[in-house]
């Protein structure tokens, strides 16, 4: 059932969650956040191999706030040439919000640490 009442459906509305899944499924907006929590602080890293280098391979990653986005991982190899995408996000339900930290790859016997943040 679909709410018929505008002023009850404006206030449920939010980006997240409209006003009409809330009433038809009858759950409270807390209850619905429980299930699906939108994230706002992210950090894509993009790590760019040049084509004329070595293998850059995992060492270690270390996070001040945030985590790895669900299904992301760090590649563990990086051949040349290769291009690599990582989404990284603030934790769940986190009091301080954002996502910052590092990660170390080494090539040529050099440790090269690639550092992000947001905010």
């Amino acid at each position: 059932m679909l709410c018929d009442d505008p002023k009850h459906a404006r206030r449920l509305n939010t980006q997240a969650l409209s006003s009409s899944i809330l009433c038809e499924s009858r759950l409270s907006l807390l209850d619905y956040l429980r299930y699906k929590m939108v994230k706002s602080h992210n950090c894509v890293v993009k790590i760019s191999n040049g084509p004329n280098s070595g293998d850059m391979t995992y060492v270690t990653d270390w996070y001040k706030h945030g985590r790895l986005a669900d299904g992301f991982e760090w590649p563990t190899t990086i051949k040349p040439g290769q291009e690599s995408k990582v989404l990284n996000y603030e934790r769940d339900w986190a009091t301080f919000v954002g996502c910052s930290g590092y990660v170390t790859y080494r090539m040529l016997d050099t440790d090269i640490t690639i550092a992000f943040s947001n905010p």
